[in-house]
């Protein structure tokens, strides 16, 4: 029940109305029954400093951050945990914003949690932002890694950073013997009108090989939807965006979940898609 002594914590970003994130994490509060809501805020580019200053003053426990805002929030961070250049999780201790990122975890949960191995694989990540460095660099020592997009100052510098090699969009055609391909942009998520021009990279995955989508709403995009109709093994971003809420959890209160907690969490997530 909330009463005078619920806690906040929040998601912004930009669409925001695609989440399931207050789903996750409400799940969470009513199985540990913390007296606790989460709640997502629809905060643009030019509104950022507000909502920190807001939250602060209303007393937020701690936030979420999704697109546009995991590079733009650094600035305001107080006190980082973890080396991080893109910033998704955020708690506010004596007026103070102590940031850190959970998308490497989650990332890493969604490989286990789908018994997909990138050991020594042929790895292809589609996008330069916040996700696509932080998954690259994950999983950077671990196997063959190239990294495709539009704009080639971002690939040159992701190549340094990352020693790996680097393709415009427009020649991913040219990228033969793919073991793992990974779309870290935005492309077929919800509320986003651009998708790819087509689907025929698709043709150069190997036949053991994996498409993941770091995309969870829609559940299965037309990337999905295309590399299943060459029965190529797909997997989309809910696990990661599991893996990022539970850690998110621990961040802010120092506490790990029970497995049967997360188990009950992730039926009320399918139950949410099915219903």
């Amino acid at each position: 029940m909330i009463n005078s002594k619920t806690k906040i914590i929040g998601l912004i970003g930009s669409p925001i109305e695609h989440s399931i994130s207050p789903i996750i994490h409400n799940k969470i509060y009513e199985l540990e029954k913390e007296n606790m809501v989460y709640l997502a805020f629809n905060i643009k580019t030019n509104e950022l400093e507000s909502f920190i200053k807001s939250a602060k003053t209303l007393g937020i426990h701690g936030f979420n951050i999704t697109m546009p805002h995991k590079k733009s929030i650094i600035p305001y961070i107080d006190e980082f945990v973890g080396n991080h250049k893109s910033i998704n999780t955020v708690k506010i201790e004596n007026g103070l914003l102590i940031g850190t990122s959970t998308d490497a975890y989650g990332f890493s949960y969604l490989l286990k949690k789908n018994n997909i191995n990138i050991k020594n694989k042929n790895v292809i990540i589609l996008g330069t932002g916040g996700a696509s460095n932080i998954i690259a660099n994950n999983i950077k020592n671990e196997c063959s890694l190239t990294v495709v997009g539009r704009d080639k100052d971002l690939l040159i510098n992701m190549s340094k950073n990352f020693e790996c090699e680097q393709s415009l969009f427009s020649d991913i055609d040219k990228i033969k013997n793919i073991d793992i391909l990974i779309n870290a942009t935005p492309l077929g998520m919800h509320g986003i009108s651009e998708n790819f021009e087509n689907f025929n990279f698709l043709k150069n995955i190997n036949s053991d090989g994996v498409v993941i989508d770091t995309i969870y709403n829609p559940i299965k995009t037309q990337l999905i939807l295309e590399a299943s109709k060459l029965n190529i093994q797909t997997c989309n971003g809910l696990d990661m965006l599991l893996g990022q809420a539970f850690k998110s959890h621990n961040f802010w209160f120092l506490k790990e979940l029970e497995s049967n907690v997360i188990e009950s969490v992730q039926n009320a997530v399918i139950s949410y898609y099915t219903k």
